[in-house]
């Protein structure tokens, strides 16, 4: 069966794609690129999702591992289960976003140009500030939330190109 993307959802858009996060039942969110097709990219927690595209997509974080299409790029981050991979440029007002699958093809690419970025960083601290006023007392601070979740931020390794 394919997953078709849901009509409602966190928009980031740029020129080329926008990434959808759907918020799920206990931040876990599914996330998908649309416009280039529609790609179910993975789940993970909504939290972690969020701080990952700040830090290294608006705040330009990482080091540049090598060459996709002729861009120099960092590793942003890979979605688990579907094993999907976030690259972007660094060092540029602008920027390039590109999704890679478990194979190492290209299935997306976005652009963002600095307003463009200024707008994903308000859409995101909006969703964040949304999540802190939400948050559940009761669940632990930076600890198992249940099984399979995994702490933010987390370390996980940068592939190889």
């Amino acid at each position: 069966m394919v997953k078709t993307a849901p009509e409602a959802g966190i928009d980031l858009v740029g020129d080329g794609g926008t990434i959808r996060i759907v918020p799920g039942e206990g931040n876990w969110s599914e996330c998908w690129l649309i416009g280039q097709g529609h790609h179910y990219l993975g789940c993970d927690d909504l939290e972690h999702l969020l701080r990952r595209f700040l830090a290294r997509v608006i705040d330009d974080e990482g080091q540049t591992l090598g060459e996709i299409e002729g861009v120099a790029v960092r590793w942003v981050l890979t979605m688990p289960l579907e094993y999907f991979r976030l690259y972007a440029n660094s060092g540029h007002a602008d920027r390039i976003l590109i999704w890679m699958d478990l194979q190492g093809k290209v299935i997306g690419t976005i652009k963002l140009t600095a307003s463009g970025l200024v707008g994903w960083k308000q859409k995101i601290d909006e969703e964040l500030t949304k999540l802190l006023k939400a948050a559940d007392p009761t669940q632990p601070k930076g600890g198992q939330r249940g099984i399979g979740y995994l702490p933010t931020p987390r370390k996980t390794p940068a592939p190889d190109l």
